[in-house]
């Protein structure tokens, strides 16, 4: 399935958000008054925890994907 500009700007621009809101993230820890070990440990665990978000988004996207690829099949077969 091609995506259109219309889809492919639109990830352009989730990506571009969620980048820099994780970089604004990443600098705002930075400078936090804790510990660098206390930080290190920190952004490991929420990289991780971002990680496994995601994954999971992207994961449940693709199965609705499916579903209505499976639905339009039936479909198909039924006419």
């Amino acid at each position: 399935m091609r995506r259109t500009n219309c889809e492919t700007n639109l990830f352009a621009i989730v990506g571009a958000t969620a980048i820099g809101a994780i970089i604004g993230v990443a600098f705002g820890l930075m400078f936090a008054p804790k510990s660098g070990n206390e930080l290190r440990e920190q952004l490991v665990t929420s990289g991780k925890d971002l990680v496994n978000k995601n994954k999971s988004k992207k994961d449940s996207f693709f199965d609705e994907d499916d579903e209505d690829i499976d639905e339009i099949g039936d479909f198909s077969d039924s006419i």
